[in-house]
């Protein structure tokens, strides 16, 4: 770390993680599937080794940032063509006692830039940031030999937020999201389409050499909230209404094989609509407490 002045400061670092358990995802029953399996002989622990940069400027009021990393990803274990312990049986009836014969190991490495910036004054706030975040993920016997981006690949995502304290009672937060959407690539083998209660339908085969690569739409919302809150000697009163998704945008929040009276297609599973919360909180204080 590296502090030319009291409010600025420029942040060089390296680490290396290792983690011993697996969480290994398949899209063969139509639906993204996950399994957890420990590290094993033949499927060692995952590996990363992560470089970060940082270069943060703050004033009085306001804080400014810039980051980039690189991670190289080692170890990375994926299904091959096809994941057996869950083709042709139903969800209900799945034996993964050998999932170990269905594992293919790989490596993978993600890089990004983020810029951040803030101003604040009292409890109002205004903040902004923006991120280009790239990740893939390679295996020899399963990608035909490319990179391909991984399912969390997002290459832009902008964030706005801001908050306004009226008095000492009334909070309003507005926030707005944007980001690319996500990734799927179907490799060489054969994906089962299900129905909505897990019948088996029908097969996509991809051929020997090939990627089924599709991108989804970007995403996007607004979320609004008040709140209001009230103080007695001894307790904190508080309550909360917000209002997520307001425009009840679609937003596409997995990719999925599926079927129409034209066959086997993939397409994607909407997130959450428009939602109402409520939320009461009850504290208790002391005099002295601000």
């Amino acid at each position: 770390t590296w502090r030319p002045s009291l409010d600025a400061r420029l942040k060089l670092s390296y680490g290396q993680l290792q983690q011993n358990q697996h969480v290994i995802s398949t899209l063969d029953n139509a639906y993204p599937s996950e399994l957890s399996v420990p590290a094993t002989l033949n499927t060692p622990p995952q590996r990363a080794d992560i470089v970060d940069l940082e270069w943060r400027h703050t004033l009085e009021q306001t804080s400014f940032s810039i980051a980039g990393y690189y991670k190289k990803l080692h170890n990375l274990p994926a299904f091959g063509h096809n994941a057996s312990f869950l083709s042709p049986a139903r969800l209900d009836a799945v034996d993964a006692t050998g999932w170990e014969e269905d594992v293919i190991i790989g490596d993978g490495h993600a890089y990004g830039i983020e810029l951040d910036g803030r101003w604040q004054s009292g409890q109002s706030f205004v903040a902004g940031s923006y991120a280009y975040a790239r990740s893939f993920r390679y295996f020899q016997e399963l990608t035909s030999g490319y990179e391909i981006p991984y399912q969390f690949d997002r290459p832009h995502m902008v964030k706005i937020l801001a908050g306004l304290q009226v008095g000492q009672q009334w909070q309003l937060g507005i926030s707005w999201l944007y980001g690319s959407g996500n990734t799927l690539s179907l490799q060489e083998g054969s994906y089962d389409v299900w129905d909505a209660q897990d019948e088996y339908l029908y097969t996509i085969d991809v051929p020997a050499g090939d990627i089924d690569l599709h991108f989804f739409e970007p995403i996007h919302r607004l979320d609004l909230s008040i709140g209001f809150q009230v103080r007695s000697p001894t307790l904190m009163h508080q309550w909360k209404a917000s209002i997520s998704n307001v425009y009840n945008r679609a937003n596409p929040a997995f990719g999925r094989t599926w079927y129409d009276e034209e066959g086997g297609f993939v397409t994607t599973q909407a997130g959450l609509p428009r939602m109402l919360q409520l939320s009461y909180v009850m504290t208790l204080t002391r005099p002295s407490d601000p």
